[in-house]
């Protein structure tokens, strides 16, 4: 676990390589990952405490794990957790990344769907995608940032909801 644990406290860009989808190209029973061993065993201490993990190390397991979804036809029921994490920690640093692995593929869509925000982090999300939708260009960026302003609306109004 030491090796873990020094990984998680000291990750630095140059170390996403160790985590990141290492796919063989193939499906089914051939189907490889080179790095999900390491990776899930990573993922099982940033759950167990989330906040030793740094935002980048947060992203890069999202990254690696909505490619994995992606590919391997499914996803587990925690990388929302991750990106949680990630967008509360990381707020409108890490949107655009959010977004993009949101849109990953049918099985990160759906498991990225279910993240929970605070009001303020989903209203300040919103605001960035506004922002950007503005400015950007690209049908294909406008179609992200026009959804973003949708999801994180919807989030805000949910979280802003009186209980009960």
């Amino acid at each position: 676990m030491t090796d873990i644990h020094d990984f998680i406290n000291r990750f630095d860009p140059s170390d996403v390589a160790r985590v990141a989808f290492a796919w063989n190209g193939k499906h089914a029973d051939d189907f490889e990952d080179a790095n999900l061993d390491f990776r899930r065993a990573v993922v099982k201490e940033v759950l167990a405490n989330p906040e030793a993990a740094s935002v980048e190390l947060l992203r890069a397991l999202v990254d690696a794990e909505t490619a994995f979804a992606k590919e391997a036809w499914g996803t587990n029921l925690w990388v929302h957790t991750l990106a949680e994490h990630m967008l509360i920690r990381g707020s409108t640093k890490v949107v655009s990344d959010f977004l993009t692995f949101w849109y990953r593929g049918m099985d990160a869509h759906c498991e990225l769907s279910r993240v929970s925000l605070p009001a303020h982090v989903a209203e300040q999300c919103e605001a960035f995608c506004a922002k950007r939708l503005a400015t950007v260009v690209s049908e294909s960026e406008q179609t992200l940032y026009k959804e973003g302003v949708r999801f994180f609306g919807a989030l805000a109004k949910r979280s802003n909801a009186p209980s009960g």
